[in-house]
């Protein structure tokens, strides 16, 4: 067996990551920090269309 397939197993034998936690590493190893502000805006967009249909939409349409 090659060393690339030791190395294989390894990887797959090992605990699944989060979608956040493999985001963060993606961002850390590649030094794509230019990615942080999209990340954050896409989640400040995301809460808001999740708080829009709940009992808090009047207090979100009185800030814009």
């Amino acid at each position: 067996m090659s060393d690339s397939a030791n190395e294989f197993e390894k990887q797959a034998a090992q605990k699944r990551r989060g979608m956040l936690r493999e985001l963060i590493g993606f961002i850390a190893t590649n030094k794509r920090w230019w990615l942080i502000p999209l990340v954050v805006a896409l989640v400040i967009a995301s809460a808001l269309v999740l708080l829009g249909g709940t009992g808090a939409a009047p207090f979100i349409y009185t800030l814009f």
